[in-house]
Order: C-alpha cells, then structure tokens, then sequence
C-alpha cells in the first residue's frame, strides 16, 4: 500500500531538529568571545595606560611642564585641567 497525498506528513524530524540545535550551539560557542579574553584586554589596557603615565613624568622630569594644561601636583583621578 502507498501512502496518498493525503497520508504524507510534511516538517522535520525531531532528530533533525536536534541535529540542527547542536550544530548552531557548537557555532555560537565558538563565535562568541570567552570570558578569559576581557582579563587580557584589560591588562593590556592597564599596561598601556601605565607607559603612558611614566612617559608622561618622565616629561615634566625634563621639561619641569607638562605637554598639555594640566596641574601635576593633583593626585591621580581627579580632574587636573587648568583653568
């Protein structure tokens, strides 16, 4: 016996469906940046940050001025533009 037109079930199955959930998990996982690269960029960051920092002191150790109007004698943090 044939199956008529009337009898075929059309859609997927549900291993297809699984088959397809788990190749799209499997390629957002490795897509997605992980959690131990902000760690890194952050300690680049303050690394960067820090070179800048000596440079600059290094800067006004020589030219007794900083290159921008700015007030060395504030402590770090705080808004040391001039006014």
């Amino acid at each position: 016996m044939h199956p008529t037109r009337s009898t075929v079930q059309r859609g997927f199955t549900l291993i297809q469906i699984s088959i397809l959930l788990t190749v799209a998990a499997l390629v957002m996982v490795a897509l997605l940046p992980s959690s131990r690269s902000k760690p890194t960029l952050d300690n680049a960051t303050t690394v960067t940050m820090n070179c800048l920092l000596t440079a600059m002191r290094e800067y006004e150790s020589v030219n007794s001025d900083l290159p921008c109007p700015a007030d060395a004698s504030l402590p770090n943090g705080i808004a040391a533009v001039a006014r």
